[in-house]
């Protein structure tokens, strides 16, 4: 009995110390079934849907965003993933070729709109699925973005980090870049 009550009492010990301390380690892990994917934040995102105007016409530009604070260790840090599902007939993601062109496309258009420069492209996998990741530097090269995109049938995923230039390195960019998986 004198055991199990010393084991009792080490554990709340141990709970209590663990309550005040502060954990890098946890994140939220998102999962939206609706769009079939899963991610893991710092924090919980924000959701938001915006309406944009393409050639296939106006499209849902679903939006799930994190902004984290600025500290004396960490700069500013945002994470987004967001989903976009084009009408099945103007997307061909056999077609090796196209879909590269698909993925520059897209690029282009966000180095145009931040008035940034593409520095980096890169061809990744994502469960079997071929997608790109590339690397914009914007604001004169302070800040920069790190994007992933993945077309899967008529579905476009992307995943995105914006944060200072000097932060590239940062480990939290790399764990929610890869923490991004589908679900079925």
């Amino acid at each position: 009995m004198k055991k199990i009550t010393s084991l009792l009492l080490f554990a709340l010990f141990l709970l209590g110390t663990l309550a005040f301390t502060k954990s890098d380690g946890v994140w939220y892990p998102f999962e939206s079934k609706a769009f079939g994917f899963k991610v893991e934040f710092p924090a919980k995102p924000i959701e938001k849907v915006k309406v944009i105007d393409t050639e296939q016409g106006e499209l849902n530009l679903n939006l799930f965003e994190y902004v984290s604070k600025k500290t004396n260790t960490e700069p500013e840090l945002v994470y987004i993933v967001s989903y976009i599902e084009y009408p099945t007939s103007n997307i061909n993601t056999s077609d090796k070729v196209q879909l590269k062109q698909f993925y520059k496309t897209e690029a282009d258009k966000l180095v145009a709109k931040m008035q940034g420069k593409l520095i980096k492209e890169t061809i990744i996998n994502l469960e079997g699925f071929e997608g790109a990741e590339y690397r914009i530097e914007i604001k004169d090269g302070l800040e920069f973005i790190k994007m992933r995109l993945y077309l899967i049938n008529n579905k476009l995923y992307m995943v995105e980090t914006v944060t200072v230039t000097k932060n590239e390195f940062n480990k939290h960019i790399n764990r929610f870049m890869n923490s991004f998986k589908l679900i079925k």
